[in-house]
């Protein structure tokens, strides 16, 4: 019979003498099977059993213990954890497709488990495969906020980025709409203006599409700059624009965001408004002096975006919004041009 054979009988047994006299026999017998499934299936007595056996101390097996270690953690057995770390396992521990281990523990929201890595200072900021730190993995839950703050407290950096995206915690807080976590963050010295690789986006443009006003105020007050562009060209506003949400806008315009900022195709956020028929956010932009009389790079400006509105019940209304302006345009041309007349003949 094979050890792990063997093993697996005697388990619920938990009889700590045939399990030693066991390890004995089989000590030139490679331990890694059998350390995996002990770690997996938590039998923590057999565990110390194994490192008790002198031959069998984690430098004789290393990678089957990191993988024992690792799957402990991720199934929550804290007696392994405990156990292992205190024979001296590295925290830091990881395979090519695992770990590290308080990465591990904060994706399972397991706070004791991060509490007890915590304890043999882990480096916080040692990312995963997917290139994520523990911070980041914690910010991409909305109920992770205590955890947050407890990594915070260990010094995670947290304006470190997910080496892969180059999105940083607070864009992950932002994403779920976390507003502790995101003060959080903001308090322990969040850049509110990084910009992650690929699109360039910021969390102030993430807040606007996927959290609270109470977020995207927070992000505004901590220095966020309302005009910074994505690999489209678009802002903070022409993303709330696109999205009709005009509470949004309002705040962004109140901050100071460009009213009028064209993206790489030319288009404004009215256009972007009129594009995606949000009628509340049009009406609005259009009260607040947008210019609609700027053509996009297909030489279309917001009339004539206006006019090619397929549902004709939207495209009224959108017109209902546009002409008063179109009239008052046209008045002052009339007035000015009277007036220079008036001054010619005087």
């Amino acid at each position: 019979m094979t050890l792990l054979t063997d093993l697996k009988r005697l388990s619920h047994k938990n009889d700590l003498v045939k399990i030693a006299a066991l390890l004995e026999k089989h000590k030139d017998s490679p331990f890694d099977k059998a350390i995996s499934w002990a770690c997996e299936k938590g039998y923590s007595t057999m565990i110390g059993a194994f490192l008790t056996q002198s031959p069998h101390t984690l430098e004789s097996e290393p990678q089957a213990w990191i993988e024992g270690f690792l799957q402990a953690v991720e199934m929550k057995h804290l007696d392994i954890v405990k156990t292992l770390l205190s024979h001296g396992m590295n925290p830091n521990a990881q395979t090519q497709h695992k770990g590290p281990a308080i990465v591990l523990a904060v994706q399972n929201q397991d706070i004791t488990m991060v509490s007890e890595l915590l304890a043999y200072h882990p480096d916080l900021n040692c990312a995963d495969h997917d290139g994520q730190t523990a911070l980041i993995a914690a910010c991409q839950n909305a109920d992770c906020s205590t955890i947050v703050e407890l990594l915070c407290t260990y010094r995670a950096q947290v304006n470190a980025p997910n080496t892969i995206t180059g999105q940083t915690p607070l864009m992950q807080a932002c994403q779920v709409n976390a507003a502790d976590t995101v003060q959080t963050l903001i308090a322990y010295g969040a850049q509110p203006n990084h910009q992650e690789f690929q699109n360039m986006m910021t969390p102030l443009m993430y807040a606007v599409q996927y959290a609270s006003l109470e977020v995207v105020r927070a992000l505004l007050n901590a220095g966020a700059i309302t005009d910074a562009k994505n690999h489209e060209g678009n802002t903070a506003l022409c993303l709330a624009a696109i999205k009709g949400k005009t509470p949004y806008v309002h705040m962004l315009i109140e901050y100071g965001a460009q009213l009028n900022h064209a993206n790489n195709n030319g288009y404004t956020p009215v256009m972007l408004a009129i594009e995606k028929c949000r009628i509340e956010t049009i009406q609005y932009l259009v009260s607040a002096g947008a210019n609609l009389y700027s053509a996009n790079k297909k030489g279309l400006h917001a009339f004539a975006m206006a006019q090619s509105v397929e549902d004709e019940a939207a495209r009224e209304a959108i017109m209902t919004i546009l002409l008063p302006r179109a009239q008052s345009s046209f008045q002052r041309f009339l007035n000015q041009t009277f007036s220079k007349l008036l001054s010619v003949f005087r």
